[in-house]
């Protein structure tokens, strides 16, 4: 596995890591019986951590796959890229839906 793709998984775990501990904040808050404002800021704040976060796999994806693959296998690529944009469609979506 090469350098950069181990440091990429490490700023990924990263990211996990600080999302586990604003998951372990929101539920200490409704725990604790805090105000509707205060766990909607910190749900907020998780949704958003996570949005992040999925867009870093996909950022790193394209930097270690895609090209890679445009070169060797045009065709198959078009149709990986298409792929990506229906999932990605689909998160998007299924954010918007919940709004």
């Amino acid at each position: 596995m090469s350098e950069t793709v181990q440091d990429e998984r490490k700023q990924l775990l990263q990211r996990l890591h600080r999302i586990q501990g604003q998951i372990a904040s929101l539920e200490q808050t409704v725990a604790a019986d805090r105000t509707c404002e205060d766990i909607i800021t910190r749900a907020y704040t998780i949704e958003k951590a996570l949005a992040s976060f999925i867009m870093q796999v996909l950022d790193n994806y394209f930097d270690c796959h895609i090209n890679t693959l445009l070169e060797e296998e045009p065709e198959a690529t078009k149709e990986e890229i298409r792929r990506l944009f229906q999932l990605v469609n689909r998160w998007t979506f299924s954010i918007r839906k919940d709004e």
